[in-house]
């Protein structure tokens, strides 16, 4: 039962449409649309199950849907796309998004409430003020702890022992001092970001930016994935950096743009592209020239943007130049394993430098050898 709530629940913040559980004896495919409670059982959400003695009569079906061969070919996506078309309307089915949505907003009523009973000298924007600024205080220390930038469960201390309310403030004060923000803007910053920051959504194979053009915006991924691409002379593509916006993410994965010709505005080698629908927040050059220019804040968060932009750069670059395929292939499985089921087998490739099919030779390489040393153990 905790086995097959762990696997919902991370499917389910990852916002995938099904996991799978198996140890071989066993082999069950998971809804991850649903919410997963603690206390569901372990036939809630399940949508195929079978034991090894199953394995025989269902050979078909594992096979043509599981097999390496088959899902290189597309047959676990036309598995998924399958399933998502007969889930659309039915009942008790959500997105993390939403779920967070939708805790936000009885957490900002419950907030304006207790505030404005305690504080009745306060105004409404003043209230407004109040209780956005702790949810998104919060919010930001939530997920410094799940990234492992903050001690995990350092939130949960707070209420823990003592007064809720200074322990909570006193984290605040820790946390504005380490990082130097603020942890969140003032209205009047957050008025010029609402006027100068344009949000889009794009679908899935959209050229958010095409190659030979300037850069005249920072691309925020806030959901979906994407990838930037160079076509060298002789039409050799490979992919440059691969962006998406979840647990797993690191800073460059964030920020679509080539900061080189964003910086100096000159045309871009790379091409970007959605790998599946997103939505993005444009930094734009003029927001990045006049504002930035002129505001602290802005001006720090500029600082750390570049920083770590040139930090990725040349970790990528370096790793092209001086390693082989293989050590890049197996660099990837120790530092990012995620990334193989995020992303095609060909975008991997791509990433990598190499061929697919110099990738698949790669992978059985490598099955081959740690099952050769397993034997030999």
């Amino acid at each position: 039962m905790i086995a097959a709530y762990q696997v919902r629940r991370y499917g389910w913040s990852a916002k995938l449409d099904v996991s799978i559980l198996t140890d071989f004896e066993e082999f069950a495919i998971y809804d991850c649309t649903k919410k997963p409670q603690p206390t569901d059982k372990a036939s809630v959400a399940r949508i195929e199950y079978f034991t090894f003695t199953d394995y025989l009569n269902r050979f078909d079906f594992i096979w043509d849907t599981f097999s390496k061969e088959y899902v290189l070919k597309g047959s676990f996506d036309k598995f998924v796309l399958v399933f998502r078309k007969g889930n659309q309307n039915k009942k008790g089915t959500t997105t993390v998004d939403k779920e967070f949505l939708q805790s936000l907003d009885t957490w900002r009523k419950y907030l304006a409430n207790s505030i404005s009973a305690n504080n009745q000298q306060l105004s409404e924007d003043e209230i407004n003020f109040v209780v956005q600024q702790t949810i998104d205080r919060i919010v930001f220390l939530r997920i410094a702890e799940d990234r492992s930038v903050e001690p995990y469960g350092t939130l949960k201390d707070t209420i823990k022992q003592g007064e809720f309310y200074k322990n909570l403030f006193r984290l605040f004060e820790r946390a504005d001092e380490k990082y130097n923000s603020g942890a969140v803007f003032s209205p009047a910053e957050i008025s010029t970001m609402k006027n100068m920051l344009k949000t889009k959504s794009c679908k899935a194979g959209t050229e958010l930016q095409a190659s030979g053009n300037i850069s005249k915006s920072i691309l925020f991924l806030a959901t979906g994935k994407a990838k930037s691409i160079y076509t060298s002379p002789d039409g050799k593509r490979y992919v440059w950096m691969l962006y998406y916006n979840d647990r797993d993410s690191c800073f460059e994965n964030y920020f679509a743009v080539d900061f080189r010709s964003f910086l100096v505005q000159q045309p871009s080698h790379l091409a970007f592209e959605a790998v599946e629908d997103v939505k993005i927040i444009e930094i734009s050059y003029e927001f990045w020239g006049s504002s930035v220019s002129k505001n602290e804040n802005f001006k720090n968060i500029a600082r750390v943007i570049v920083e770590n932009a040139y930090n990725a750069a040349h970790v990528r670059a370096f790793s092209m130049l001086t390693k082989t395929a293989k050590e890049r292939y197996l660099e990837l499985l120790k530092d990012q394993p995620y990334l193989i089921n995020k992303f095609h087998h060909y975008d991997i490739a791509a990433y990598l430098g190499v061929a697919p099919q110099s990738l698949s030779r790669l992978k059985n390489e490598i099955f081959l050898q740690k099952n050769k040393t397993y034997h030999s153990s």
